[in-house]
């Protein structure tokens, strides 16, 4: 993202575009990510549970999260200040999980990237 500053050319073709995009989005999960396991200690070392119970895990903090954000006037994970200083945020390595595909599924994979490329790229030029 850093290629696409105030000075310089906007991403250009349909593959810039889609990257463009595609990295504003992972930053900004990314961001979400960490605000979670910043507010959530379980997520600093989960415990060895069945993957299962995880995934429940993680879908009961998002929920309270998303709770806590819509009640309170005043956050303190989400100050500005304390969001700049924090050294808690989201290592991608630590969630990220190898998952194996079958080259059918990774030819699905990428016909699916290709018409979200197009779609992307349609809607710039219109």
């Amino acid at each position: 993202m850093q290629e696409y500053g105030r000075h310089t050319r906007g991403p250009r073709g349909r593959e810039e575009v889609y990257n463009f995009r595609h990295s504003s989005l992972r930053n900004i999960i990314e961001r979400c990510f960490g605000l979670v396991k910043m507010r959530f200690a379980i997520f600093k070392q989960m415990p060895p549970y069945h993957f299962d119970t995880q995934v429940l895990i993680v879908i009961a903090c998002c929920t309270l999260h998303n709770f806590i954000r819509s009640q309170g006037e005043s956050d303190e994970i989400f100050d500005c200040e304390t969001l700049e200083s924090s050294q808690n945020e989201l290592d991608v390595d630590d969630i990220v999980e190898v998952v194996s595909a079958t080259n059918t599924q990774m030819r699905q994979m990428d016909i699916y990237r290709d018409r979200i490329a197009n779609l992307i790229w349609e809607d710039c030029n219109h």
